[in-house]
């Protein structure tokens, strides 16, 4: 109980420190380029903080000068943090609109291009995906959405949703899957607990854009998926 409190602290305080600097900066400089770094460090802070043990399998196959869809699965709230300490925080996010409403950390993210969705109106979902691959086809940049649509308190990968295939079939950006794997056993969702722990990320080959856009959206929902659960078991395989 007292590391969850602490992680709750740690990320409020790490949010104001990162976060104001870097809306100051936003203002001055591309948003965009300023944004990795503030929340890399961030995202490495709250991890210390919960005391998860990160570690990365599979980065080498990223190219620093590519864009990517990232498509991952989810298990806790501290799959975020994990994600921006595992990608050196180049990708934004699609994520839940209420999350917006947090003072500094709902500004940073409106600032520097994160996706907000509203899973309570499909018209709304809708309208936020449309806009977004919009704005991805003019200004490219790299994207994570965590395709299960919400977290899943069990070891089952669940179906993708296909709101998310369909912006990376617009966007023209390979896709990239990732496996999550330990992060319940730090969070589980609707439990005031944090327990300390290791956490890995894998990271799967990247399936190149005109590959992408042959499959039907239907056809990148599973194929992805299965990507992201074969990731999964193997790490899980490892672990044991």
């Amino acid at each position: 109980m007292f590391r969850a409190y602490w992680t709750f602290t740690a990320t409020v305080l790490l949010t104001l420190l990162y976060g104001i600097p870097s809306l100051v900066l936003g203002l001055i400089f591309p948003a965009r380029e300023v944004w990795a770094p503030f929340f890399h460090v961030w995202g490495w802070g709250v991890l210390k903080a919960a005391g998860a043990r990160l570690t990365i399998e599979g980065a080498d196959q990223l190219s620093e000068n590519e864009h990517y869809f990232f498509i991952a699965n989810h298990k806790s709230a501290i799959d975020i943090p994990i994600m921006a300490a595992a990608l050196q925080g180049r990708a934004r996010f699609m994520v839940k609109h209420s999350l917006f409403r947090i003072p500094v950390l709902g500004w940073c993210m409106k600032m520097h291009g994160f996706v907000p969705i509203d899973r309570s109106s499909p018209r709304k979902a809708k309208q936020s995906i449309d806009r977004m691959a919009v704005r991805l086809e003019k200004k490219p940049m790299s994207l994570l959405v965590f395709a299960e649509g919400t977290r899943i308190d069990d070891d089952a990968i669940k179906p993708f949703k296909h709101g998310s295939m369909n912006v990376c079939q617009r966007t023209g950006m390979s896709v990239v899957p990732l496996a999550i794997v330990g992060s319940r056993d730090i969070h589980r969702a609707r439990i005031l607990r944090v327990t300390s722990g290791a956490v890995q990320v894998s990271i799967g080959r990247p399936i190149p854009a005109d590959e992408v856009a042959r499959q039907t959206t239907a056809e990148l929902a599973r194929s992805t998926r299965d990507a992201v659960a074969r990731l999964y078991e193997d790490a899980c395989g490892n672990r044991k």
